[in-house]
């Protein structure tokens, strides 16, 4: 038993001569023989206090004096500020009016990109090959209609942005209908503001931190990673609901298909390190499957292609940003 267990009983105490005990009285009649042993005083300052007769406070089994108790009391009646949850894998880049981007460091590596012959859904565009990236940072959520609004808000650089451009309008839903031009241009308003290389994830980058080490067709169970045709009732649902993926990513599959970097064309085959696609074309390469989308089409290795300038309520886009 300890000081903190039986206070709530306590009447009165008295100290030993030499600060080495305490006698308590308790209201349950009971009277206890405590060794000091959980105080950080030396027992000669206890003997001190009791003999100048200053009052003794027992807190969680612990004694203070009562300009300790006094300032103790102050500090808990004081409103904690609030303080960003990260980690170092973690960074948030805060905006106006409080709005903040969250961004997960994604540790360089190898992995088999494509899907192998025998997996359900798979189309003949994915075959398999070793493919090496390096570092980078990826969104922890696609892009919020808060969070493009904001953005939307700044100078032009190229390409005018709408503020509301979604066909299904909420602040923390995914942005949606946004082209491949247009998610460019929120990229180099944001790192103008920030200072910072934001951008769009190569189709390689997309694939790697949506497997987050997994071989199979997802990183885990679909109906608890993402909203797709059979449990989206047919729209967009707000970011973060469903399970994230081993590297704390969410929404990597299905809510919405997402923009990538690259031109949309056949795999360069044999290993490669920190691919971008070909050289020329036309379409962009979009990935992870929507609410609309089938199973098979929200698989990490399904590979899908949209014009630049192709607007859809099915497609938004996620950053990724460069580790400088």
């Amino acid at each position: 038993m300890t000081l903190a267990t039986h206070e709530n009983s306590l009447t009165n105490g008295v100290f030993s001569s030499n600060g080495e005990k305490v006698l308590t009285a308790g209201l349950d009649k009971t009277i206890k023989i405590w060794s000091v042993v959980t105080e950080t005083r030396l027992p000669r300052e206890i003997s001190s206090i009791v003999k100048e007769k200053v009052p003794i406070y027992l807190k969680e089994g612990r004694l203070i004096t009562k300009d300790q108790k006094k300032n103790n009391e102050q500090t808990e009646n004081q409103e904690i500020p609030k303080q960003n949850k990260t980690n170092e894998n973690t960074i948030i880049e805060t905006l106006d009016n409080g709005i903040e981007i969250e961004m997960v460091k994604i540790e360089g590596g190898s992995f088999e990109m494509g899907s192998p012959l025998d997996e359900k859904g798979r189309s003949g565009n994915e075959e398999l090959h070793i493919v090496t990236v390096s570092p980078f940072y990826m969104g922890k959520y696609e892009v919020t209609q808060a969070q493009w609004k904001e953005i939307a808000s700044q100078p032009i650089i190229k390409t005018s942005l709408l503020a509301h451009p979604s066909a299904f309008q909420k602040d923390n839903l995914p942005v949606d209908s946004v082209s491949w031009e247009e998610a460019i241009e929120f990229c180099a308003r944001l790192s103008k503001l920030t200072g910072k290389t934001y951008r769009l994830p190569t189709e390689a980058e997309w694939e790697y931190a949506a497997r987050a080490g997994s071989k199979e067709a997802y990183s885990g169970n679909l109906e608890d990673l993402g909203w797709y045709d059979k449990n989206s009732k047919e729209k967009t649902h707000i970011i973060g609901q469903k399970l994230p993926n081993a590297w704390g990513l969410y929404d990597m599959n299905g809510n919405l298909w997402e923009w990538c970097s690259d031109l949309y064309g056949d795999y360069q085959l044999g290993a490669a390190t920190n691919p971008t696609g070909i050289s020329s074309g036309t379409g962009r390469v979009r990935r992870g499957g929507s609410w609309f989308s089938s199973a098979a089409d929200c698989r990490s290795a399904k590979r899908n292609t949209s014009q630049p300038d192709y607007h859809g309520n099915i497609l938004g886009f996620r950053l990724a940003r460069t580790v400088n």
